[in-house]
């Protein structure tokens, strides 16, 4: 059993740990893991546009709401001020 003594980087476009190399040294592919790495790295990236515009969506619907309030109760104020004028 091996015991992880220190945290150490590995670089996940050389990663090549699916393919046990002792088994069957010719079936390493050099292309496998980078192109694995660029299709996960892209899904991620769709996935963090996605939320963003999702956050964005939020943040314009809060602002829209604010603003409803906020032309409500100038539109009250203004029929208010109408009245009194009456």
């Amino acid at each position: 059993m091996l015991l992880q003594t220190k945290y150490t980087v590995l670089h996940h476009e050389n990663d090549t740990d699916d393919i046990v190399m002792e088994l069957n040294p010719e079936a390493e592919d050099k292309h496998h893991s980078k192109h694995w790495n660029m299709m996960v790295n892209q899904k991620a990236l769709e996935i963090e546009h996605q939320l963003q515009m999702e956050e964005n969506e939020e943040k314009m619907r809060e602002r829209l709401a604010e603003e409803a309030k906020i032309n409500k109760a100038r539109m009250d104020k203004e029929a208010a001020e109408l009245k009194l004028r009456q």
